[in-house]
């Protein structure tokens, strides 16, 4: 398994580093896993956490349930290791991200649900203000639909999520 705990932005939105940020750039990181019988080479754009390695490696390794740790989050993505074009295999339908950031006068929480569909950003302390990006259509992330009144049902849905 190869992975890392953050993404840089490289320039997009005139931003360098990881943040915080709202950006993609940030939260899509690499992660190439082989598993010798198991993987075979394949792209997914199945949604994972960093909280779903444990139990997935876990499951990998035969360590019977009863084993692992009880309150264990994250899900066992090793399904879509197995078969990363079958949808129905994919137990994660969004990934919540948490920033806090105190670095000096810098004071920002943030809160990201991010789906295959949509990223929402929520500003901790600016009720009026928020990120909502069109995974699909808008890969750049260049128009905040936060303000466009056809997507506050998707707004509305996400933020109960």
């Amino acid at each position: 398994m190869y992975t890392s705990d953050h993404g840089d932005l490289m320039g997009e939105h005139g931003m360098l580093f990881k943040g915080p940020s709202a950006y993609m750039g940030v939260f899509h990181i690499p992660m190439i896993w082989r598993v010798p019988e198991i993987t075979k080479p394949a792209v997914t754009d199945a949604l994972m956490s960093s909280i779903d390695y444990p139990k997935t490696l876990l499951n990998l390794l035969g360590i019977s349930k009863r084993k692992q740790p009880p309150d264990m989050q994250g899900f066992d993505m090793s399904a879509v290791l197995k078969d990363p074009e079958n949808s129905a295999d994919q137990p994660r339908d969004c990934c919540y991200i948490e920033n806090d950031e105190e670095v000096g006068p810098l004071h920002e929480r943030l809160r990201h649900l991010i789906t295959k569909e949509f990223k929402l950003t929520i500003y901790e302390g600016h009720k009026d203000y928020g990120d909502l990006f069109d995974r699909k259509i808008d890969l750049d992330e260049l128009n905040n639909l936060w303000y466009d009144e056809q997507y506050n049902g998707v707004k509305f849905k996400l933020v109960n999520k």
